[in-house]
C-alpha cells in the first residue's frame, strides 16, 4: 500500500494505492501517512490467524464461491465488470455530469463497456481469492498516450473523470484514470474539482491569469492532467484546488460557492439527484459526507455498516445477501450472526459516527446538498424536467431522523438512542 506525490504533499483528497490498483481513496488517507513521512506499507504474514471454527469457516468459503458462480449476473460481470454502469445510470438520469448540472451524457456512448473491451482491455483481474474477476486492466493502443496502462473504467472514475468533466474521448479517460492513480489521487474528488475549476471557467469567476495561464474547457484532457500534477505537486493553482472544492470555493469567494459540490466537505460522487431522490439519503446523511455507498434507508445503513466492519466486498453481497457473511462471523469469532445482531451491531457504528461528528459540531444544516442540487433542472436525456425541490429533501430528512429516533431539529441521537446501544457514555456529550 503506498502513497504517490498527492499524498507526501498533503492534497486533501490524496488516497493510498493497493499493488492491484485499488484505491483507499475517499477522506485523504493518503494525506494522513503523508503528514507522518510514511510512504508506503509492505506485508507478508506469516502466522496463523486464529479461528472459532476453521474447518467450517472454510467450508462455508466452498459453499460462497459455488454460490456466486449460480448468480443470474454472474457472467456479466465477469465480462464487463462495473463498466456498463455509466450507460445505465445516464439513460436513468442518474450519471454526474459537467459538474452535476444533468443526469445524462449524449457521448457516453464513447465511452461504454463495448469501446473498452473492443479497443482497450487486455485482461481481467480479482481481488484476492475472488472468482468474479470484475477488475478491468487494458493499454492504450494507440494516439498520444499509447502504451499507457489502466485499470477500469469502473463507474465511479469513469462517471466523475468522464461525463462530470465533460470528456467524450475514451483514451482521454483512461490517461486521467491513470495519472490520477499514479498521483495517488482519490478519482472521485479529483474529477469533481476538475468539473468545479471548469464551471468556474465558463462562468468567468476564474480566468487563465487565475490559472497559471491553463484555459481549462470541457473536455481538454491535456490541460486537466496538466492541474493534477499542479494539484498533487500543490503548486500555483493547485495549492488552493488540493484543498478540495468546500475550502478552494472559500479561497476563491463567495461567488464560487454554489459551485462547490460537496456535503460536510467531502465531494460528491458519480451519482447525480433530481432523478433518484433516494440519494439525498445517501449523500446527505453520510457521516463520512458525501458517499455513494451508505444505502437510502436505515435498515440498508445498517446491514452496509456490518459489511463494511468485516472489510467485505458491496458487489458480492448483492449476489449473495447477508447470511453468509453472518455466518462467517459466527465460525471465525464465536459472535452472533442473524439478523438481528447484524443489524445491532450496524446501529451502534453509526450512531458512534454521528457522535463523532456531533462532536465536531455537525447538525441537520450539514446534512443538506449543495443548492445547485436543489435548484436545477435537467434539460438533457430520459429524465429531462427532473427537479429535486428543497421540501422534498427536506421531508425526506425528517422521516429519516425519525425512523433513527433522532431529534428532528438537531438531527441528534436522544439519550434514550444512545443508551439502548449501549452507548451511555456520550449521553452527556449529545
Amino acid at each position: 500500500m503506498a502513497i504517490g506525490p498527492a499524498g507526501e504533499t498533503g492534497v486533501r483528497f490524496a488516497g493510498i494505492v493497493s499493488d492491484n490498483r485499488r484505491t483507499s481513496a475517499r477522506g485523504g488517507a493518503g494525506a494522513v501517512m503523508g503528514s507522518k513521512n510514511l510512504k508506503a506499507i509492505a506485508v507478508r504474514g506469516s502466522l496463523p490467524v486464529p479461528l472459532q471454527n476453521a474447518s467450517g469457516l472454510f467450508s462455508l468459503r466452498r459453499e460462497l464461491a459455488a454460490l456466486l458462480a449460480g448468480w443470474s449476473n454472474y457472467e456479466h460481470w465477469r465480462r464487463w465488470g462495473a463498466t456498463p454502469l455509466l450507460l445505465s445510470a445516464s439513460q436513468a438520469g442518474m450519471l454526474s455530469t459537467q459538474n452535476f448540472r444533468e443526469g445524462s451524457w449524449p457521448a457516453v456512448a464513447n465511452l461504454s463497456m463495448i469501446t473498452a473491451e473492443r479497443e482497450f482491455w487486455v485482461r481481467h483481474a480479482a481481488c484476492a481469492h475472488c472468482s468474479l474477476k470484475c477488475i478491468k486492466i487494458g493499454q492504450i493502443s494507440n494516439g498520444p498516450w499509447r502504451g499507457v496502462i489502466a485499470e477500469g473504467p469502473g463507474y465511479s472514475a469513469g462517471a466523475m473523470l468522464g461525463a462530470n468533466c465533460g470528456i467524450a474521448d475514451f483514451n482521454g479517460l483512461m490517461k486521467l484514470i491513470s495519472h490520477a492513480d499514479e498521483l495517488g489521487l482519490d478519482p472521485i474528488a479529483a474529477g469533481n474539482v476538475l468539473g468545479f475549476v471548469m464551471d468556474l471557467y465558463e462562468n468567468g469567476i476564474l480566468r487563465q491569469n487565475d490559472l497559471d495561464g491553463l484555459s481549462p474547457t470541457w473536455g481538454n484532457v491535456p490541460v486537466l492532467l496538466e492541474l493534477l500534477d499542479r494539484i498533487s505537486l500543490r503548486q500555483g493553482i493547485g495549492e488552493v484546488l488540493s484543498l478540495g472544492v468546500k475550502k478552494a470555493a472559500a479561497a476563491i469567494g463567495d461567488v464560487a460557492v454554489p459551485f462547490a459540490m460537496h456535503v460536510k466537505g467531502q465531494e460528491m460522487a458519480g451519482w447525480n439527484v433530481p432523478a433518484s431522490h433516494d440519494f439525498a439519503i445517501v449523500y446527505g446523511t453520510a457521516n463520512r459526507g458525501a458517499s455513494h455507498q451508505e444505502g437510502a434507508s436505515v435498515p440498508e445503513q445498517h446491514r452496509r455498516t456490518f459489511l463494511d466492519a468485516l472489510g467485505v466486498c458491496r458487489f458480492v453481497y448483492g449476489a449473495v445477501g447477508t447470511a453468509p457473511y453472518q455466518r462467517a462471523l459466527t465460525l471465525a469469532t464465536g459472535l452472533p450472526g442473524d439478523d438481528s445482531s447484524m443489524l445491532a451491531i450496524g446501529e451502534r457504528i453509526w450512531n458512534l459516527e454521528k457522535m463523532f461528528n456531533a462532536r465536531e459540531g455537525f447538525r441537520r444544516q450539514d446534512d443538506r446538498l449543495p443548492s445547485r442540487i436543489t435548484s436545477l433542472r435537467f434539460t438533457v436525456g430520459p429524465k429531462a424536467g427532473a427537479t429535486f425541490p428543497a421540501d422534498k429533501q427536506d421531508s425526506l430528512l425528517d422521516k429519516y431522523y425519525a425512523d433513527r429516533g433522532w431529534d428532528q431539529q438537531t438531527s441528534l441521537p436522544t439519550p434514550e438512542k444512545l443508551k439502548s446501544l449501549g452507548l451511555d457514555k456520550l449521553v452527556a456529550k449529545n
